[in-house]
């Protein structure tokens, strides 16, 4: 995962954009924290956008397993991520079944 820092980089790099074909705005947001070098990127597919949304968050958090995706509609945020947490059935069930 490469090397750390001695402090984390806090800076915050936020891109917004609209995506008027599906009425959806939306905002990417990396911080490069502890790591020497930010290997991050995102990117907006607005043709297919629900295909952009799983290419971008899916490698993230088989890597990360911290990542949270989130679509605000008409104000109400959706969750379109869920926590891998084992008091969670779904999740204890998959930790058991793996030995664990």
């Amino acid at each position: 995962m490469g090397e750390f820092l001695s402090e984390p980089i806090e800076d915050k790099n936020t891109t917004e954009g609209i995506c008027q074909q599906h009425d959806l705005i939306y905002v990417t947001s990396t911080m490069q924290g502890w790591r020497k070098n930010m290997e991050d990127m995102h990117t907006v597919d607005e043709e297919n956008i629900e295909e952009a949304i799983k290419d971008a968050f899916m490698p993230t958090d088989n890597v990360w397993k911290a990542s949270r995706v989130v679509m605000n509609v008409g104000g109400l945020a959706i969750h379109l991520s869920v926590d891998h947490k084992p008091n969670i059935d779904r999740e204890s069930q998959r930790i058991i079944q793996a030995g664990s």
